[in-house]
């Protein structure tokens, strides 16, 4: 079954349509095919009818009856006219002798067909009520985008009738800008034309909203307008302003904001749109089609589940369809509250099943099975029921059931037999693994009130085979019912449940590991934290006095936080809670239940011990075979600190607040000596006069808060001068012979008058925190700098820090050399970001060994310009940044760079979107740092459990 990424996107419903032909039946408007014999018919005993007769014979007998439909009919019409004898020879030509020798001339006839078209597809308001349930769906999403198939006017006459604006890439004139209007409530692409489209004598096109006519109307400019339908079957491009909107609606159809395409009286035989959506549902794997047609089966099983039938090759949609084989408007009432709505919350819950099954929990599927019954995805169902199955549970009754009876009724009604009875018998399958017992279902006949009759047997619970009977009535709509008024019966084989008693008392005591299946990651988990050396945590407690109560074991407590940070719930609560309810947690904790306090003191007493077990868990990556240090990519992301960035305050803020503080304590210390004056007065002296009002004493906190802010900001801008002013002496010292003669020495900052930025800010909660943009949201963020370092053998992390700088420039060097630390071995390639990049970074004599790759420019998403020949040679005196250019410009190069994004990006999402962490827990920036290498630790050991590597491997 498809399931989408996480990025997803919630409950999203977000639907599009593509209405073909069939769209506008329930409006008069007949299909494609059936347009052509409505064509002959209206021609009557003519001789040009005794010629279309002719020609549909022929071509059905070519094509077969379902694809000569009045597309293929008029572009034959057309080719027969222009090119006569020519055209087709192998169809039209028997023994020789041209067919259609006697025959009328082909130009009438086309033009009549176009006539005729005209008038069938020139649609009334008062016939296209049963779209008013489209309302909902312009109301939840403005615009709400439609692609036509079909050239009537139904879509327009709806807009008309409930005073929508719509816009169809006509203002007059064809301008496809207007599809971007804002205001607008319905965006319409009509990919086959339009019986309002005309074509003026100079080739221009447009769009006039009056009865179409056979004659050409004279435009206001004095140019005359034929009225045009175009339709684009079997060629090999498409005119404008076709191809535009084309172009358009599959830029759509790969968003991932839209959820479902709702097809209307499509077939998928048109190769340029079947090709369009299958693109589509390539680019956005997130897209389901919901297939509404009485012959949505067929559909499926001929054009959508495979490429073609012959090879039985899977398309990329075969598990995104959802076929509802009914009549669109009887359908679309209940679309987006009933169908839709559940639709999206069984994907939804789906895809965080699959998540947590990943993360090695196990998932409720029960909770999917209602939303997919009742959204109509039959394969979902089958599916997630199959799930339920393989885990010995059985899915409640009774109201999954109705949607599958409701399937197979309506197949039988309308005229599918065979399936209809093929879809009863696994609705009576699913029954008979459901309850266990004699099912059977009956249609009643046609004397009788329509509906489905189920009675079913229900076995005792002890397992024994004596039964219960009681039976159950579900009503389905009058309108659905047994066309031939036969009597259909089903019967599954009788079952009994399995012995089923909560409160039998074990009588041997319980191993906790079988709890869980072999190979669980929280038995990973244990096995690793048992490998482990633990000695510094257990020597703080052995320096204590022995009173109080015993603690809780370091194994335990550190297997429960490893096992909760890879889980992505660090919270000290939701372990607590876990360690109750959850399988896993109580193993790790050996039934035991460390309440949330406990939990939380001992994290924040052995963060820094917990840090340091990252490089024990990264020499277990290297002796597992998953670190080879050939290429390894650095990056950094922006982490959300523990304060709000309303907490923060500006240097020149500090000033003027100052300021303000001083005036106001001043005030209040002289009311409160007045005060203190007149109750002397009163009642004498004798007070202690060291009681401060609470106003006081709330801003002279604030005041010392502001100060001690501003101290620290000014000496961060003193130690930044003093730095400067060193690197230019040392500039001044190593130049001063190869100066150019009247050149000016390096200019020395001043340390004295060194001055913070009135920008400098400084956060009240987290001091260590700073104001940094967030290059995913664009938007400014208190947070902290995390920096990786990731091998592209597995993506294990290689090296880990936290930096209070927002930018990355001074974070090279010190990163490769503590993977050089860590790993005790230089990687061989390194490459990162243009942030990375300085002239000095990349001449750093202590990366010389390291083969970089890092752009002093700016790359463009998606990466470098692959090299279009070969790179000029680079000089050996030319700059860092020219010699960097060059070096990813050549074909080696730009491979080497375009893999950086695949080895360090991952990760990132992997800890920010799979495990959830997007806030740090601690603040300070020791603390911060000793907790990412604890989330980086987490990461490795995942990566080790997914190898299949185990402690005893070692």
């Amino acid at each position: 079954m498809g399931v989408t990424s996480s990025t997803n996107e919630g409950t999203n419903s977000k639907a599009l349509f593509l209405f073909g032909a069939g769209a506008s039946v329930a409006a008069g408007v007949p299909t494609t095919v059936k347009f052509v014999d409505a064509y002959i018919e209206s021609l009557q005993d003519s001789r040009q009818g005794e010629t279309v007769q002719r020609i549909v014979k022929i071509l059905r007998k070519r094509l077969g009856e379902e694809l000569t439909d009045v597309e293929v009919l008029l572009e034959t019409l057309d080719l027969l006219d222009k090119h006569d004898n020519v055209v087709s020879d192998t169809w039209f030509y028997e023994g020789g002798k041209y067919r259609l020798e006697d025959c009328a001339p082909k130009g009438p006839l086309a033009k009549c067909l176009r006539s005729f078209i005209r008038s069938r597809a020139s649609v009334a308001p008062d016939k296209v009520q049963y779209l008013k349930d489209l309302l909902g769906f312009v109301e939840e999403s403005s615009p709400l985008d439609i692609i036509s198939l079909n050239y009537d006017s139904c879509v327009e006459q709806f807009c008309a009738m409930h005073k929508l604006r719509y816009e169809d890439g006509f203002e007059l004139w064809w301008d496809k800008s207007v599809l971007k209007r804002d205001g607008t409530h319905v965006r319409l692409f009509k990919l086959h034309g339009s019986v309002f489209w005309y074509q003026s004598n100079h080739g221009g096109y447009l769009k006039l909203p009056i009865q179409p006519s056979d004659n050409p109307v004279k435009l206001f400019t004095g140019e005359i307008a034929e009225n045009l339908i175009l339709y684009p079957v079997q060629k090999p491009d498409y005119p404008e302003p076709l191809l535009e909107l084309l172009i358009e609606a599959g830029r759509l159809l790969s968003l991932s904001v839209y959820r479902f395409l709702v097809v209307v009286g499509y077939s998928f035989r048109d190769p340029h749109i079947t090709r369009m959506v299958l693109d589509a549902a390539r680019k956005n794997p997130s897209l389901y089609i919901i297939l509404i047609d009485i012959r949505a089966n067929k559909i499926y099983e001929d054009r959508l589940r495979y490429y073609d039938q012959a090879s039985q090759v899977l398309s990329p949609v075969h598990d995104r369809v959802i076929r509802l084989p009914y009549k669109f408007e009887e359908v679309l009432p209940q679309l987006r509250d009933v169908y839709l709505k559940n639709l999206s919350d069984g994907l939804t819950k789906y895809d965080e099943k699959r998540r947590q099954e990943r993360l090695g929990q196990s998932p409720d599927w029960q909770s999917c099975v209602m939303p997919f019954a009742f959204g109509g995805f039959s394969d979902g169902l089958e599916l997630t029921l199959a799930r339920l199955e393989e885990r010995g549970q059985a899915p409640e009754w009774p109201t999954h059931i109705e949607p599958l009876l409701l399937h197979a009724a309506s197949l039988l009604a309308n005229g599918y037999t065979e399936l209809g009875l093929s879809r009863l018998a696994e609705v009576v399958t699913t029954l008979g693994r459901t309850l266990q017992d004699g099912i059977w279902v009956e249609l009643p006949q046609k004397d009788k009130a329509p509906g489905i009759e189920l009675s079913f047997g229900v076995p005792h619970h002890d397992g024994s085979t004596t039964r219960s009977l009681s039976e159950k009535q579900l009503s389905l709509p009058g309108r659905i019912g047994h066309r031939d008024g036969t009597l259909v019966r089903y019967s599954s084989s009788v079952k009994t449940f399995k012995p089923y008693a909560p409160n039998q008392l074990l009588l041997l005591p319980p191993v906790l590991q079988e709890w869980l299946p072999e190979g669980h990651l929280a038995l990973f988990i244990s096995d690793v934290v048992d490998a482990l050396d633990l000695t510094p945590i257990v020597a703080r407690y052995e320096r204590g006095d022995g009173r109080g109560q015993p603690p809780y074991h370091p194994a335990l407590m550190v297997k429960l936080l490893l096992y909760a940070y890879c889980t992505g719930k660090p919270s000290s609560r939701q372990i607590e809670k876990a360690t109750y309810e959850e399988v896993p947690y109580r193993v790790l904790a050996a039934n035991q239940h460390p309440d949330h306090d406990s939990i939380a003191a001992f994290r924040q007493r052995h963060l820094a011990v917990l840090a340091g077990l990252f490089g024990e868990v990264l020499q277990l990556c290297r002796r597992a075979g998953l670190v080879k240090l050939g290429h390894v990519a650095l990056d950094g992301t922006k982490i959300l600190a523990n304060a709000s960035k309303h907490k923060a305050m500006s240097y020149g803020r500090m000033g003027e607040v100052e300021m303000r503080l001083d005036q106001e304590i001043a005030a209040l210390l002289a009311q409160a000596q007045q005060v203190d004056a007149a109750e002397d007065a009163l009642y004498g002296k004798g007070r202690c006069g060291d009681e401060l009002p609470a106003e006081l004493a709330r801003r002279e906190s604030r005041l010392r808060k502001i100060r001690e802010a501003k101290a620290e900001l000014e000496a961060e801008a003193e130690a930044r001068v003093a730095t400067v002013a060193q690197t230019r002496r040392e500039e001044r010292d190593t130049r001063e012979t190869g100066r150019k003669p009247g050149s000016r020495p390096p200019r020395m900052p001043d340390s004295a008058k060194a001055q913070p930025k009135a920008s400098a800010q400084r956060n009240f909660t987290d001091p260590d925190s700073r104001i940094m943009k967030d290059g995913a949201t664009k938007s400014f963020v208190q947070a902290y700098n995390a920096q990786v370092v990731v091998d592209e053998k597995a993506q294990v992390i290689v090296a880990a820090d936290v930096t209070q700088e927002a930018n990355d420039k001074q974070q090279l060097s010190p990163m490769l050399t503590q993977v050089v630390s860590n790993c005790g071995t230089a990687p061989a390639v390194a490459s990162a970001d243009s942030g990375y990049f300085s002239e000095a970074n990349v001449t750093e004599p202590s990366l010389a060994a390291i083969d970089l790759y890092v752009p002093p420019d700016r790359q463009k998403h998606g990466g470098t310009t692959p090299p279009t020949g070969m790179p000029a040679p680079i000089p050996l005196d030319a700059p860092a940044s020219v010699a960097m250019r060059g070096r990813l410009q050549s074909e080696e190069g730009h491979a080497i760079y375009a893999r950086r994004k695949t080895i360090v990006e991952p990760v990132f999402g992997q800890v920010k979107e799979t495990r959830g962490f997007r806030r740090f827990s601690f603040r300070g920036v020791d603390k911060v740092r000793d907790e990412w290498l604890l989330i980086c630790l987490t990461h490795n050991l995942l990566k080790l459990f997914r190898a299949g590597w185990t402690p005893q491997a070692a």
